[in-house]
């Protein structure tokens, strides 16, 4: 667990956020097991910080198999925060390119679901954090009237800043 319900998060200076108390996790369904008839749910916070837990509850998707759903989740510093919904994407696609901040290519990293991280950063002495880094994605062409989505799976982020550009060969922006 880590997302929008941090407290005292530092955004600015002088500033802090306002915590969404909702945060909505994706649980695939390989993931779940029954176990004597009910279901169990272990929780973790990675960054070694108090989490304030008041209510749980477990919502069940039944979607088509090449269907992929994900809660309209995100960190936002302050309100309006996110609506609860879900997002479906039919057929997603992997990036065409995926570049670290020093230029090596990290694509095959990133193309598929096998618990293999990008992880060559430069780490700061506290447990779970780095030095500023990022990564570069060449998504290929895309439609500018259909919805372009960037879902992240299985990653902690702490800041996202995403630029969008149109389609160009790298690094000739």
């Amino acid at each position: 667990m880590i997302g929008p319900g941090v407290v005292g998060h530092w955004v600015a200076p002088g500033e802090r956020d306002v915590p969404d108390p909702d945060e909505y996790l994706k649980v695939a369904a390989k993931s779940v097991r029954e176990k004597n008839g009910r279901l169990s749910f272990r929780f973790m916070e990675p960054m070694e910080e108090t989490v304030y837990l008041d209510q749980v509850r477990l919502v069940a998707v039944d979607h088509p198999t090449n269907v992929e759903v994900n809660p309209n989740e995100r960190f936002v510093s302050a309100p309006p925060f996110p609506e609860f919904r879900v997002i479906a994407t039919e057929n997603p696609r992997v990036p065409v390119g995926a570049w670290d901040d020093r230029g090596k290519d990290v694509l095959p990293l990133l193309a598929k679901r096998d618990r293999k991280y990008v992880t060559e950063f430069e780490g700061l002495p506290f447990a779970g954090f780095a030095k500023l880094h990022w990564i570069e994605l060449d998504l290929g062409a895309w439609d500018a009237e259909k919805p372009l989505r960037l879902l992240l799976d299985d990653i902690r982020i702490i800041s996202l800043r995403l630029q969008c550009t149109r389609p160009t060969r790298r690094g000739s922006r």
